[in-house]
């Protein structure tokens, strides 16, 4: 199977950045046209920036896996008891 980009499986357009500072930076404010969901850096809890959504909760250390739901609705968290909406940062 290949992997995102060229060839890929994926029927949208990718982009892979592997910053950790400057504008290409994923803590970056820059407005990507779409809103970027990324892991990789472990978060207390799932971050809402508005042009991008910070979901990786630490599950591999041993913390909580996190689900979330993305929809016209808006972005929730899922959990036992429903879906928790996730607001955006300031």
């Amino acid at each position: 199977m290949p992997a995102c980009g060229r060839g890929s499986i994926w029927p949208i357009r990718t982009n892979r950045i592997w910053s950790g500072s400057g504008a290409n930076s994923w803590r970056s404010p820059l407005d990507h046209g779409v809103l970027v969901v990324h892991g990789h850096t472990p978060v207390g809890a799932v971050e809402h920036h508005g042009n991008r959504l910070a979901i990786d909760t630490g599950a591999v250390f041993g913390r909580q896996l996190t689900a979330v739901e993305i929809s016209d609705r808006g972005i929730a968290v899922l959990g036992p008891d429903g879906a928790v909406a996730v607001e955006v940062l300031p």
